[in-house]
């Protein structure tokens, strides 16, 4: 398919056939409905709109993840018009989500990495109880800094050596590691004269 070829969706025609009369395709003429074309013909065997399934969809959206919610918007304007014209039997973008899911999207630590902290926050005397506290309730427990600066006294339950984190459900059983980071978290507070109901108190913070 030459570059300048807007992608076919003639009847029954494949990515790489002819397209249609300018006016039915005046509104599908983003680049990258050209990309998917040579995309779906080049890595996918597909030369037929009719072939392509929810899969080739994931696929392509996947070698652009930052415009996936860009693309995905456009291909299910594309594939309704498709089918409404009787080329596609079935929309395969019918089942995709438009808005991205949230999760954690940073950098992530190797095995050893998260080894060598772990022995950090729970063995150096040296490392700030702050550190340790934030460190170890995200590693072993997936909290977030907001669950964590957000922690307050009346949510740890001494006895079962529990804690609530933001707005979780149940109460977050600690692993014996995890409690005595957070002991002596509680005993670095306690220096601070404070009314502060937060477990993490600052110089800055210490007056409520």
């Amino acid at each position: 398919m030459p570059p300048s070829t807007p992608p076919a969706c003639g009847p029954r025609t494949g990515p790489a056939g002819p397209a249609l009369a300018p006016a039915a395709t005046t509104h599908w003429q983003p680049p990258f409905l050209r990309d998917l074309a040579r995309f779906l013909t080049e890595h996918r065997g597909k030369d037929d709109w009719a072939l392509v399934d929810v899969h080739d969809i994931e696929a392509f959206l996947a070698t652009s993840p930052k415009a996936r919610k860009r693309r995905l918007v456009v291909l299910r304007q594309f594939f309704r018009f498709a089918r409404s014209q009787h080329i596609v039997l079935i929309d395969p973008t019918r089942t995709l989500i438009v808005k991205e899911r949230n999760g954690f999207r940073g950098r992530t630590l190797t095995l050893d990495q998260q080894r060598e902290l772990f022995r950090r926050w729970t063995t150096d005397d040296q490392v700030h109880p702050h550190e340790a506290l934030l460190g170890m309730l995200a590693l072993l427990h997936g909290a977030s800094s907001t669950e964590v600066r957000t922690l307050k006294i009346i949510d740890i339950d001494a006895v079962a050596q529990t804690t609530r984190l933001g707005k979780r459900p149940d109460p977050v059983p600690l692993d014996p590691a995890s409690w005595t980071v957070l002991e002596r978290c509680l005993n670095h507070r306690a220096e601070w004269p404070t009314v502060n109901p937060h477990v993490m108190v600052t110089k800055g913070t210490k007056a409520g």
